[in-house]
């Protein structure tokens, strides 16, 4: 779990354990064919801690002439519908067609918005691949992405050689490589509240991990995820699972493409990670009860299945008023500026507000109006710059918010440059946002990142 020009489009998949083996194999140029303005490669991930078997199919197309072109692109997903068509044949080489939720979705190659692809750059897009193509049936496939040279002549990427040989046992008295921990700050939610819990991961084995981490487009840089490709499970008090919501079915049905992408982090021996995410958005959590939340996540070693800790959740009646004004109705969630190129300062961070409540609320998103802490590497806060000492101060700060949140809804501030507030030496600083809820009159803390500021 982790953290263009590069889009990060996606298609759908099943829940069905695979182990697969790729094979890349080059593919020959037409003979007297003008040389291609571009090139095209797909990969999959290996060996890579799942909590189902989504499968990230990943494909880079890279500018190989001496001059820019454009190509089209989709702005809601599956985003890779534009820039590229596949080519999935089964052991007999038929072609697998592409199921028929995929049909709503499918708009080709032409078209779409345009944009410029410089010579040298790449741009690459992930395609949640077995939620266009039923790939359940054991046997072996192969892969390929093609696209259009103009006059007719078509570039074909890589192939790869996908061998489906169902469920893996076992060997006998292993050991899974990694541990699950769960826990959440609240024991008890206001009936159509969302749950914060946090999810943590750590290698207990003596080799690297990689993780795989789904990133929920929330339409800007940051915000808090919710359950999509997580390994949470939610059960009633008679431990049946929960339904799912409206949102939750969609994507069960696959009406709809989960938007966001994956990460892949790796994990050295004894390290961990973490991450918060919301349960309520995909599990219908709107009815007064005992709830159970667990995490399960498969090694894709032994295909063993690891489970976290059981956390209990009580939802109480929206005429229980125990939990009035006590719980915060929002989330904050800040990430690291990964490339400061184009802005005015050394090291940043996004933040972003997520209404987890089941009412409008009013908030606004700045410094001026809450603070930002950075810790350098004993622990210590950084010194302030003048202009940190003229913002900072006790909370609330400014005057009414300004800008409003509907349910389940996330906005941004943009970027805000942490160098303008604090005197940053070259190294690495751990950086977390605090805010004032007037609703629980408490101060609410971000997650924390890490920022390195370079020489």
């Amino acid at each position: 779990m982790t953290l263009m020009p590069s889009f990060h489009p996606y298609a759908r998949l099943l829940a069905v354990p695979v182990l697969f083996l790729l094979v890349a194999t080059a593919q020959p140029l037409p003979a007297k064919t003008q040389a291609p303005r571009f090139s095209l490669t797909i990969s999959l991930p290996q060996d890579v801690i799942r909590a189902d078997s989504e499968m990230p199919l990943e494909i880079t197309m890279t500018n190989t002439s001496d001059k820019e072109f454009t190509y089209g692109v989709a702005f809601a997903p599956p985003l890779w519908t534009h820039l590229c068509r596949l080519d999935v044949r089964d052991s007999t080489g038929a072609l697998v067609p592409q199921k028929s939720s995929m049909h709503q979705f499918d708009a080709g190659t032409e078209g779409g918005p345009a944009l410029i692809l410089q010579r040298g750059e790449k741009v690459t897009v992930e395609v949640l691949l077995n939620r266009v193509y039923d790939l359940s049936k054991p046997g072996q496939y192969t892969i390929q992405a093609v696209r259009d040279n103009g006059a007719g002549v078509a570039v074909k990427s890589n192939v790869l050689t996908v061998s489906f040989a169902g469920e893996k046992p076992a060997p006998e008295k292993a050991q899974p490589p990694f541990s699950v921990t769960l826990t959440s700050p609240y024991a008890a939610i206001k009936a159509g509240y969302q749950v914060p819990v946090i999810v943590a991961v750590k290698n207990v084995s003596a080799k690297k991990l990689t993780l795989r981490s789904w990133v929920e487009d929330t339409r800007v840089a940051a915000g808090t995820g919710h359950e999509f490709s997580t390994g949470i499970e939610v059960r009633d008090s008679m431990g049946n699972p929960v339904r799912r919501t409206k949102e939750g079915q969609a994507l069960d049905t696959e009406a709809t493409f989960p938007a966001g992408r994956f990460n892949f982090i790796s994990l050295s021996p004894g390290e961990d990670y973490q991450e918060t995410r919301i349960v309520g958005h995909l599990y219908d959590l709107s009815q007064p009860g005992a709830y159970k939340l667990q995490v399960a996540l498969t090694d894709p070693q032994t295909n063993l299945v690891v489970r976290s800790n059981a956390v209990a959740v009580d939802v109480l009646s929206a005429d229980d008023h125990s939990m009035a004004n006590v719980q915060p109705p929002f989330l904050l969630d800040i990430r690291a500026v990964e490339d400061a190129t184009g802005y005015n300062f050394k090291a940043g961070v996004y933040l972003a507000i997520t209404n987890r409540s089941d009412h409008p609320i009013a908030f606004d998103i700045g410094f001026g109006d809450n603070d930002v802490d950075i810790y350098d590497h004993t622990g210590n806060l950084a010194p302030l710059t003048e202009a940190g000492r003229r913002n900072r101060g006790p909370l609330p700060r400014g005057g009414p918010p300004t800008q409003h949140l509907q349910p389940g809804e996330t906005k941004s501030g943009g970027a805000i440059g942490l160098d303008s507030l604090y005197v940053l030496a070259p190294g690495t600083y751990t950086v977390q946002m605090r805010a004032f809820d007037g609703e629980s009159k408490t101060i609410v803390a971000s997650n924390r990142v890490t920022v390195t500021v370079g020489r």
